[in-house]
């Protein structure tokens, strides 16, 4: 096995769980940002023996966002939140050997994260949209560079008017 072994295929999940410490946000040789975290998913299970669910371990995912997503991330997350992420599941094989220690096959959990958000079930939140740039997102959350911006249509007096069931979120 070689020192390092991406697996072919990639499976879509969900994951949540709690973040292990702050984002971190970096920029390739290329100019484009990547923030990545890590989220510890803690394991429960029931007992049968005891009638309880117990806690039965973690597993941990490093989660990378890139782009406008990236500078969100940064800017939002923090160390112990609740967050959720979607994304792409693609496990890496290495190797991993101490100094004087028996090489050991392991497997990273990796996620290329395609949108991600906190957890509001102890927690409430506040959100501020960005600015929108020059380049439309593409349903994806990926940014087409030079794409044009749609402009808002002016309602027609029709749609102007209020109405009892207008939608009260605008």
């Amino acid at each position: 096995m070689s020192k390092q072994e991406t697996v072919a295929a990639s499976i879509r999940t969900t994951v949540r769980g709690n973040l292990v410490a702050d984002p971190e946000l970096r920029t390739t040789p290329t100019g484009v940002q990547v923030c990545t975290f890590t989220v510890a998913e803690n394991i429960r299970k029931f007992d049968s023996a005891s009638g309880q669910h117990v806690d039965a371990g973690a597993v941990f995912y490093n989660v990378s966002v890139w782009r406008q997503q990236a500078v969100n991330a940064q800017e939002s997350l923090r160390k112990g939140m609740s967050v959720w992420v979607e994304g792409r599941f693609e496990p890496r094989a290495y190797i991993s050997q101490p100094d004087g220690q028996p090489a050991v096959a392991r497997v990273s959990n990796d996620v290329q994260a395609v949108t991600f958000g906190v957890c509001l079930d102890w927690a409430t939140a506040q959100v501020t949209r960005n600015p929108r740039h020059d380049a439309a997102p593409s349903p994806q959350g990926h940014v087409a560079q030079g794409a044009p911006v749609p402009q808002p249509v002016a309602p027609t007096p029709a749609q102007a008017a209020p109405s009892a069931r207008s939608d009260p979120w605008g």
